[in-house]
């Protein structure tokens, strides 16, 4: 829906009116006292978020160095999985024993290493077992936050692309990140989430504390999963979906890797995601997240 000028300018009067009735400042702003370290200018602020971004940014890298950068698609066509791919870390940690006993760690830079493609695929379709007892508790403890509920889904509660039967399959959930309300929701999305049965998909709208929606930005479009038909269904945002879809790539690169990593490093894997053109701000932000 386009705006006009006197639409956005409050009251409806034209812009051009009301900026002759807006009071003005006779005086510029106060200066921030010498030497007080406060950004006194707007170009100097913005120069100090910039250099504090890429402090964050530096560190970071300094961190995750050592390991791999996952590559996945998120909105690739559903059904057409893709192979997970990574960049191999940017260097090399190399442990030795020395004679007094005491271990030395050594960091060996690498360059040119070119991406892998692993045989671990990338299921844009969350795939969930049904009527099982291991699967449900995993998954609610994840989305309870619970320490190490990661770990306790991909081992007890994903399902292979392979497996068919016994399965709540959630159709790329990519699709709603960032969804506000169902009336922006492409109605193809919304049809595919019309599941009946003892097992389910559904598709509501609910605040992000889980409240009833009110029809602001803190509402969301959320899933209803029925995992087993004597339990209740629970309830998770397309976010908490494709954690689970991105923890699983990992695992696959890990497993490609075979360095025995613990499971601290593999969720610090960096992921690198394609974001198409069509995406906007608002599921951009919500894949960031």
């Amino acid at each position: 829906m386009a705006l006009s000028l006197s639409s956005t300018a409050g009251g409806g009067m034209p812009m051009a009116v009301q900026a002759h009735t807006m009071p003005r400042m006779n005086r510029a702003p106060p200066k921030a006292p010498s030497g007080s370290g406060v950004p006194t200018s707007a170009s100097a602020l913005g120069a100090d978020l910039v250099d504090g971004h890429k402090t964050k940014i530096k560190g970071l890298a300094k961190k995750t160095a050592h390991l791999p950068i996952v590559g996945i698609d998120l909105f690739a066509a559903s059904g057409g999985n893709g192979k997970v791919v990574y960049q191999p870390p940017a260097i090399v940690v190399e442990k030795r024993t020395l004679k007094n006993g005491k271990t030395k760690t050594t960091t060996k830079n690498v360059t040119g290493a070119l991406p892998v493609v692993t045989e671990h695929e990338f299921q844009v379709d969350l795939r969930l077992k049904a009527n099982d007892d291991s699967a449900l508790k995993a998954v609610k403890r994840l989305l309870k936050g619970n320490d190490g509920a990661m770990k306790k889904v991909l081992a007890s509660a994903m399902a292979s692309s392979s497996e068919e039967d016994g399965v709540v399959v959630v159709p790329k959930p990519a699709n709603l990140l960032g969804a506000r309300t169902l009336e922006y929701v492409s109605p193809d999305v919304v049809n595919r989430y019309d599941n009946d049965g003892d097992c389910y998909v559904k598709l509501k709208e609910q605040a992000l504390d889980g409240s009833e929606a009110t029809g602001d930005d803190f509402d969301r479009v959320a899933l209803e999963v029925k995992l087993c038909k004597e339990k209740k269904a629970v309830t998770m945002f397309p976010e908490e979906a494709i954690s689970m879809l991105v923890a699983d790539a990992k695992a696959g690169v890990m497993s490609a890797l075979r360095k025995g990593e613990n499971d601290d490093d593999v969720e610090m894997y960096p992921v690198a995601v394609a974001l198409p053109g069509y995406c906007g701000d608002a599921a951009t932000e919500a894949a960031i997240e």
